[in-house]
């Protein structure tokens, strides 16, 4: 009874630290479409949630118990690396996925793409956005509707724009490349050429937040803290705890026991 204490209270404090550092990612100015950056920082949000958790987890099973000990570090160490690879692997959730999303950028939830090389969108193309869509949601905010947007990365104003930006060169092409998720260009001959643009599906709420962000900005203003979304309030896979904590313990201390027991012998 007191484990199962403890589980409840883990699960249910998670995705409450998920969150709140979820909220602190958007006031820090941190999303999801800063290349290399946000799933080293995602993982941070991750683990930090799982250590405090667990950590809760642990101590309110005690409580319930009438035991007072302290917190085993290690264990929690442990757990915390153990559902890290869990959220990862049985999940497939990206770290990146807990931060906050760029309006101009992939979003969070943006696991598959359709490419184009032009700005009108085929029949089959949009039934395909439709089908994405349903699998994984709104690719910035996570929210599934009925029907889909297809968003265009990067929009369509900047895409033209980049066209004739003055200010790019080589370094600054690569780095844009990196951001939209498009495939880089090596040579100095390649620049200007930004014809590819990708489709994800969006919902009606996150397309006209855009529309309204990109309407009044050009393209080296694109970046403003004002672009930055938060997730949808509901549930969201990297929500799930795992207990890995209570198995570790349990795990640990039959082996110890064991180990005594063979050297008594």
């Amino acid at each position: 009874m007191d484990v199962t204490a403890g589980i409840v209270s883990g699960c249910l404090t998670y995705p409450i630290i998920v969150r709140s550092l979820h909220l602190l990612s958007q006031s820090l100015w941190i999303h999801s479409g800063i290349p290399v950056v946000s799933p080293a920082l995602g993982l941070l949000s991750v683990s930090t949630s799982n250590c405090l958790a667990s950590s809760i987890a642990a101590k309110f099973r005690d409580y319930v118990s009438n035991e007072s000990k302290p917190v085993d570090t290690q264990i929690i160490a442990y757990s915390t690396i153990t559902n890290c690879i869990l959220t990862r692997t049985a999940l497939k959730q990206n770290f990146r996925s807990v931060l906050p999303s760029n309006l101009v950028l992939p979003g969070s939830f943006a696991k598959q793409r359709v490419t184009i090389k032009s700005p009108k969108v085929s029949r089959g193309k949009k039934v395909f956005i439709q089908v994405i869509g349903k699998k994984y949601g709104c690719h910035h905010c996570g929210i599934k509707v009925s029907q889909y947007v297809a968003d265009h990365i990067p929009p369509t104003k900047f895409f033209k724009e980049l066209q004739n930006y003055k200010g790019l060169n080589l370094k600054t092409s690569r780095f844009l490349r990196l951001m939209f998720q498009l495939p880089l260009q090596p040579t100095p001959q390649a620049l200007k050429d930004f014809h590819i643009q990708n489709l994800y599906p969006q919902c009606q709420r996150c397309s006209n937040r855009q529309g309204g962000f990109v309407s009044n900005r050009n393209f080296p203003h694109m970046f403003r803290k004002q672009a930055i979304v938060r997730h949808q309030f509901g549930f969201h896979l990297y929500f799930v705890f795992f207990p890995s904590y209570f198995a570790l313990e349990y795990l640990l201390i039959n082996i110890k026991q064991s180990l005594d027991y063979y050297r008594e012998m």
